[in-house]
């Protein structure tokens, strides 16, 4: 075998597990938030669906202002996810066309892949957990074709959503030999009720309605996180315009105060040349003292004239 067939070979497999764990992961979350989009788009069996019908499902719901992710994600996070999911259609397409790429462009594409398996994992948990959904069904691919020949049908097992890593769940069943075996595909038979029986199922029960209680209690704190996440970025985003806007009227009062400064400073420095032509505010000062004193010169008019007659007429004599 040549090295380029070695390489190719050991790439479409890394390939092909990559596809198929982001297909496993995409599963369970279309499962959670859109389960009838795949009915819609003609998967009667839902695990059929492949990455690019997975990431279209997901990328539509990340659209929706109101849905399922705009309650889990910020808008940081959701831009984030949605590129991810671009990206991820790489990593099949290179697998389904048998394209084989260098280390360095396979490097990048594993940085994607790990990115975005643990953002599926951790949005699945919180789908889960605000859905109120424990486990979700799967058939192994490793057992289909063995399972469907003994037991006429295949072998569903249920993943717990709230445990185990999904992944490690996943590799632990597809290599586990005593799935392999008879006794798995047998049912369990019925057993008569007893009293411990009774009280242990109550017991389940009241622990079942506690834990859903805590649900409900996390779920709404986990709201309201939200909720304050969004009202603080509200007020900051409403302090930083009023600071703003205080820093702009502050500058236009320091301009107007420059210009008031400038008008007086020039108009002391005219009137300190000289001569200055009255202005129609110094004519009515001037109007205005002269019409306070009017008595007094008045006075001085008519004495002045009594003296030039009486001057005049000992002149004449």
């Amino acid at each position: 075998m040549s090295a380029y067939s070695a390489t190719y070979f050991e790439n479409q497999a890394q390939l092909t597990a990559w596809t198929d764990e982001l297909e496993f992961l995409g599963y369970i979350l279309c499962e959670l938030i859109d389960r009838e989009a795949f009915n819609r788009r003609g998967y009667q069996y839902h695990q059929a669906a492949d990455l690019p019908t997975i990431v279209e499902i997901l990328r539509l719901q990340l659209k929706r202002p109101n849905g399922c992710f705009s309650e889990m994600m910020s808008d940081g996070e959701l831009k984030t996810f949605g590129q991810l999911l671009l990206k991820s259609k790489q990593i099949r397409n290179l697998m389904a066309h048998h394209l084989t790429r260098d280390h360095t462009r396979l490097n990048q594409l594993a940085q994607t892949k790990d990115t975005l398996s643990e953002t599926l994992e951790a949005t699945i948990r919180r789908a889960a957990l605000h859905r109120g959904i424990h486990q979700i069904a799967w058939s192994p691919y490793y057992h289909v074709c063995k399972a469907y020949m003994q037991a006429r049908g295949p072998l569903t097992v249920m993943i717990p959503l709230n445990e185990e890593r999904l992944l490690s769940f996943r590799d632990r069943i597809l290599h586990d030999p005593d799935l392999e075996q008879e006794r798995v595909f047998r049912r369990r038979l019925k057993r008569k009720a007893t009293e411990e029986s009774r009280r242990k199922q109550k017991e389940d029960f009241e622990t079942a309605l506690v834990r859903k209680q805590q649900r409900k209690e996390r779920d709404i704190a986990m709201r309201a996180k939200h909720q304050s996440e969004k009202l603080d970025k509200i007020n900051q985003r409403f302090i930083k315009s009023q600071e703003l806007g205080y820093s702009r009227l502050n500058k236009i009062q320091t301009w107007m105060k420059e210009e008031q400064r400038l008008y007086h400073r020039q108009r002391a420095e005219i009137l300190q040349d000289g001569f200055a032509y009255p202005t129609g505010n110094e004519k009515l000062l001037t109007i205005t003292v002269l019409a306070i004193s009017s008595p007094l010169w008045l006075t001085i008019i008519l004495i002045f004239n009594i003296c030039q007659k009486i001057r005049g007429y000992y002149h004449h004599l």
